[in-house]
């Protein structure tokens, strides 16, 4: 630890720590060892592993201790979700305790993301369970009804059959969950919660970055539907896989048929290609890909449902941008993430450097990051 006025070696809490540390490495009994260090030294790998024959209960509490000493420690966290894995029903018994810890770490850290992957990997727990339901057996049908915290799903006073009361109780765990740190101005919030709409949290607060880089993400799973997608820069066109990829690729575009072999696995593969370059479509694959930008503007008023402009529309043309432009004009996160869909002036690009002059530097080369989708 550096702490300023004090020399090297003479902080007296690492001079405790240290002693307790000496003390811990003497104890013979290597769970009783694992068990006093782990508090400590929440990384050791070896320890956790050690901590597998002790009871449940046990290792939940050395994970609180841990995480509360680090909150930031993967293996405590990844430690505390081997423990509901192996008993998922546990999690409901433990749902409330879950709840409030969760709640109060993400009060004092709101993008404590190792906080948010284990509430999203505890929803898909319970998610599973909720699935597997049918396959639960009676002993396990009524720990969960039985779960600490009693509810009445049918009323007080009626009596649900028990595979209607077992759905109800873990839907209702599983909404109680998803509630606890909501903030749609909290980029870690949206992206452990993919269902929600993006384009709707976009036009709430179009000047909000976290929501815009959740529509990024969002936009990119969309162009990753078909398993790739193809980005055509000025000079290189850029192969983006939903998984990662090896093998031939062959690729067809103007005039160039050509099968390359990606030997490592890659998400993202480079080819280089003549500059000049003005082509709609390529075969890749064999699987034909176009380009959206061709896809023409359609106002929300005249769409027949929210959810086709997201994905005819928002997602492929420059509607997005447009209908945002309309109502606020001088929001540079509009430009930022739309820049791809629109036509670059040197109008636009001195407006931009105005509003946002941190960025000028990107803002004077930005042709050179510029592309066109092909998906």
């Amino acid at each position: 630890m550096i702490i300023h006025n004090v020399k090297e070696g003479e902080c007296i809490e690492d001079k405790k720590i240290l002693e307790t540390l000496q003390d811990i490495f003497l104890i013979e009994n290597p769970t009783e060892k694992a068990t006093a260090l782990v508090p400590i030294v929440t990384e050791d790998y070896a320890a956790w592993n050690y901590l597998k024959r002790v009871p449940e209960q046990r290792q939940l509490g050395l994970t609180e201790t841990a995480i509360e000493n680090n909150p930031k420690s993967y293996q405590a966290w990844y430690h505390r979700l081997y423990v509901y894995r192996q008993d998922p029903v546990l999690v409901l018994e433990k749902i409330q305790r879950e709840i409030k810890l969760i709640s109060l770490l993400l009060e004092f850290d709101s993008r404590n993301f190792h906080c948010w992957n284990y509430k999203h990997k505890l929803m898909a727990i319970l998610r599973n369970l909720i699935n597997a339901e049918e396959d639960l057996t009676d002993k396990e049908v009524e720990k969960i009804v039985s779960s600490e915290v009693k509810v009445y799903p049918c009323g007080p006073t009626e009596r649900c059959e028990p595979h209607e009361e077992t759905i109800r109780l873990l839907d209702q765990r599983m909404r109680e969950l998803a509630e606890v740190g909501k903030d749609i101005s909290n980029y870690s919030y949206l992206h452990f919660h993919g269902d929600f709409d993006a384009c709707a949290a976009v036009f709430t607060d179009p000047f909000d970055e976290g929501i815009w880089m959740f529509f990024h993400k969002k936009r990119e799973e969309f162009f990753l539907q078909g398993g790739f997608y193809v980005r055509k820069y000025r000079d290189r066109l850029e192969v983006h896989f939903k998984e990662p990829f090896s093998g031939k690729l062959a690729l067809e575009f103007e005039g160039l048929r050509k099968v390359y072999n990606v030997q490592l696995p890659t998400r993202v593969y480079k080819i280089i290609i003549p500059k000049k370059t003005d082509s709609k479509e390529m075969k890749v694959n064999n699987k034909v890909l176009k380009s959206p930008s061709d896809v023409p503007l359609v106002s929300l008023n005249n769409m027949y449902s929210f959810a086709e402009v997201l994905n005819e529309n928002l997602f492929l043309s420059s509607s997005l941008f447009t209908e945002i432009y309309e109502l606020e004009p001088n929001c540079v996160l509009n430009f930022l993430f739309n820049i791809n869909s629109i036509q670059i002036s040197r109008e636009i690009i001195n407006f931009l450097i105005s509003k946002d002059p941190i960025r000028r530097k990107y803002y004077e080369n930005i042709e050179n990051d510029l592309y066109q989708t092909f998906i």
